[in-house]
Parts: structure tokens; sequence; C-alpha cells
């Protein structure tokens, strides 16, 4: 019988839906992802690691910490199984959503998140540590294939939006390899990706998140319409006046404008 569901058997554990479980079992899968990432003597953080299939390769590969936080209480009596084998393992039960992360480390320390980010709350999660981008070194998630397109997007393309955007802006992006639903128990109707961010040094244009991060909103708020007409609140002269200064046409769309316009047009709209 596969680990996890051996685990889950033992444990009276069944995946539950609403909070987007969907256990990673096929062992190939877990292996390829921890070769891609140098965790030896790190701070690891994983959420949702359910009962400990990726935990468990996780503390293998020598990393200083592992810490796994995991909001299913019935998951985390296998979890501690795991503890009795690798004291620097970790267990936090509680809502990712809301952990301070920075509470997580000793000063100057870097985390490196290697994590299958639940469905419901994985792009909410990457915001949130996009936003304190300073306490990471590195982050490999797996998370539904339409917003790994999304983080990775080249502009003038349809998955390019303000993910896109502040992923790139703060971060190097690469998509690795795809998975298919049979790789997890329950089996998801959609395919999952794997996706590595390792920020910048600092962010590739001047401009700040808070900025940024709200304007990106008003531009991308009706993707089909003009840039001028979205634009119409966020600047007090003539919108088209704006985008021509920076060469852009005043019947350009939000997808078609680079990662640097975006900062520049931000940074304006806030003078």
């Amino acid at each position: 019988m596969n680990y996890v569901k051996k685990i889950a058997a033992n444990h009276n554990i069944i995946p539950i839906k609403k909070l987007g479980q969907n256990f990673l079992i096929d062992e190939s899968v877990i292996a390829n992802i921890i070769s891609m990432v140098n965790i030896r003597d790190a701070t690891v953080l994983e959420i949702g690691p359910g009962v400990g299939s990726m935990t468990r390769e996780l503390l293998k590969a020598s990393p200083k910490k592992v810490i796994a936080i995991e909001f299913d209480e019935n998951c985390i009596t296998s979890l501690e199984l795991l503890k009795n084998q690798y004291p620097n393992l970790e267990i936090i039960n509680a809502d990712a959503l809301k952990i301070r992360e920075e509470d997580l480390i000793v000063a100057n320390e870097k985390i490196k998140v290697v994590a299958n980010l639940p469905y419901n709350i994985g792009t909410a999660l990457l915001v949130k540590w996009l936003k304190k981008i300073n306490l990471f070194s590195s982050f490999t998630l797996m998370l539904q294939k339409e917003v790994v397109d999304r983080i990775v997007a080249n502009k003038s393309t349809s998955a390019y939006g303000s993910l896109s955007v502040i992923c790139q802006w703060l971060c190097y992006t690469e998509k690795l390899f795809d998975i298919p639903g049979e790789a997890f128990w329950p089996a998801p109707k959609v395919t999952s990706s794997v996706v590595n961010l390792i920020p910048h040094s600092k962010p590739l244009y001047d401009c700040t998140l808070e900025k940024l991060e709200p304007f990106l909103k008003i531009a991308f708020a009706q993707k089909r319409k003009m840039l001028r007409n979205n634009l119409k609140l966020a600047f007090r002269e003539e919108a088209s006046n704006v985008l021509k200064k920076y060469g852009i046409l005043p019947t350009a769309r939000a997808e078609e404008l680079s990662i640097d316009q975006f900062c520049k047009l931000a940074n304006l709209s806030y003078k």
C-alpha cells in the first residue's frame, strides 16, 4: 500500500475537500521536487504537509529545520511520528494565512518554502509571502497549473495579469513541470504544476508594492478594455496624455504593458 494511504488508514484520516486537501502520493514526483532545491542546512517551511509524505523526504535532505504548518488536527499525530525520528521537525497546528513568518526564524535567517499548497488558499499565501519578500530565499510550490501559468506569463498573453507582474517584479520565476491528477489522493480534476521563485536582490524597477498592487487592480479591472478607460480614476490629467508620455498607445490594453511601464505609471499615479 502507498505510504500516504497506509498512514492515513492507520490514523483514520480522510482528505477534506473544504480544506483543499489533495495528498501527493507519487513518490517519484516528490523525489523530483526535492532534487531541484538545495535545502541542506536551510530552514524550510512546508504548508499543508498532510500525513507527511513530502515532509519525510525533506527531512532526509539534511535541512537545519523543517517547519510544517498543518491546519487539520487529524494529521498532527502522523506528523508527530516523524518528529520522533527527526527532532529538527517543528509542527505547528494553525491556519497558514494567520501565521507571522517573522516569528518562525531568528534574525537575518531566510526561509525556503517547499510546499504542495492547498488549492483554496495557494494564491493568497503566495501574495502574503511576497509582501514579506525579505524573509525568504526561495519558493518551490505546487499550485494549480492555471495559477503557475499566470505567475510565469509573458506580456501580451492571455495569462498575463497582476500576479504575473508582481511575481516577476520581485522574483525570478520558472515553471518546472506539470503533475497529473493521478499523482494525488484524491485525484483533482485539474492539472498541477511546480514553480520556482527566487527573490531578486532588489525589485526589478523602482516602485513599492503599496503603489503597484492597487494600480494593477485598476489596470486589469476589465482586461479587454483599453487601458485609458481603466485609468481614468488613477490620474488627474487625461489618461491618454499620461500613456503617451511613456510611449504607450492610447488604445493599448493592460496585458500589453511591460513590468517597467507598470512601475512608472504606478509611481506617477501617486504623485
